[in-house]
């Protein structure tokens, strides 16, 4: 009796330990798909490259081909007016759609974004804050595979509105996998 309770365990443990053995982690990444990371990116809207950023994001598949990438980013010379002086961020979360298999690169996706922005105009003191929120569309390109993957995300903003022009933003950077 005792024999065949060890076999089934046995045999267990020999099938946990290629998944849980650090010289197996590319597939752990590859089995769990969840990725954090680092950014840099700038807006490219109105003919003019302007908004640099830095930023994190994520990737966390939620079933199938589809995952939700969430990621904020730091304006780094937000407002680039002299006599002002501010901050603001901006938040992206778009569900997207990425072709199942180990040497996927490509996705596209549809989502939301807000960004956060607080100036105040120094000789007076005048300050505003405000947040605004609108759609975006996104196509994602990643470095298929490893642990360590580089990517480039384009967002195409306020594609529903047709009062307005559609803006860009380009974050580069690389993710990670847990």
């Amino acid at each position: 009796m005792r024999g065949r309770r060890t076999l089934p365990l046995a045999a267990l443990a020999a099938l946990l330990v290629p998944l849980v053995s650090p010289s197996n982690a590319e597939a752990q990444v590859r089995l769990l798909g969840i990725s954090v990371g680092a950014h840099f990116g700038f807006e490219f809207s109105d003919d003019d490259i302007d908004q640099e950023r830095v930023g994190v994001q994520a990737v966390i598949p939620v079933f199938g081909a589809v995952e939700l990438t969430p990621a904020i980013g730091y304006l780094t010379n937000f407002p680039d007016v002299s006599g002002f002086s501010g901050n603001a961020w901006q938040v992206f979360l778009a569900a997207r759609v990425r072709p199942p298999g180990p040497a996927s690169f490509l996705s596209i996706g549809y989502g939301m974004t807000a960004i956060r922005l607080s100036a105040e105009e120094q000789a007076t003191g005048i300050s505003d804050s405000r947040t605004e929120w609108t759609d975006v569309g996104v196509v994602g390109i990643e470095f298929p595979g490893g642990l360590l993957r580089p990517f480039a995300d384009v967002y195409l903003i306020d594609i529903l509105d047709r009062e307005s022009s559609v803006g860009g933003v380009l974050l580069l950077g690389f993710n990670l996998g847990i």
